[in-house]
């Protein structure tokens, strides 16, 4: 079986079971420019039968082009107060070169609350004000990015 990425053919093995694997020099993934490129994977069963399937992945590997996920201040000055913390307390933020519906989740006190990217970007999810009563003191709030 081959795989052809930026139109280098690339050998791999296939497995009893159907999966493959080939290896992609790093140098080789190093070169490849920004933007969509082109993957396609060829092979052929015990007969000579050929099959391809070929689908696009996005190449961001230059620094300026790198998605980004920010978290805005919380509470207007990141310091939840004991008025504050009577309510639900909003976490929000933004993100670049992120599609609409890629999952965020912010862990607090060991509690993740999730949500999804808007059509521009946006995220908002909200923690609840018991949640707000069981933390230490300190900065809390972690931002994940599921990547799929």
């Amino acid at each position: 079986m081959t795989v052809t990425l930026n139109n280098i053919q690339y050998s791999g093995t296939v497995a009893a079971d159907g999966s493959w694997t080939v290896t992609v020099p790093a140098a080789d993934l190093g070169n490849l420019p920004d933007g969509d490129q082109l993957l396609v994977v060829v092979s052929a069963d015990t007969s000579g039968n050929p099959a391809s399937a070929s689908t696009s992945l996005v190449v961001l590997a230059s620094e300026q082009v790198q998605p980004t996920l920010t978290m805005n201040v919380v509470a207007g000055d990141d310091v939840i107060n004991a008025t504050e913390a009577t309510a639900d307390v909003a976490v929000s933020g933004s993100s670049t070169l992120l599609a609409a519906g890629t999952l965020v989740t912010v862990s607090f006190n060991g509690t993740d609350y999730s949500t999804t990217l808007d059509a521009d970007g946006n995220w908002t999810v909200n923690v609840p004000s018991a949640a707000l009563y069981q933390r230490g003191s300190g900065q809390h709030a972690n931002l994940y990015r599921d990547r799929h």
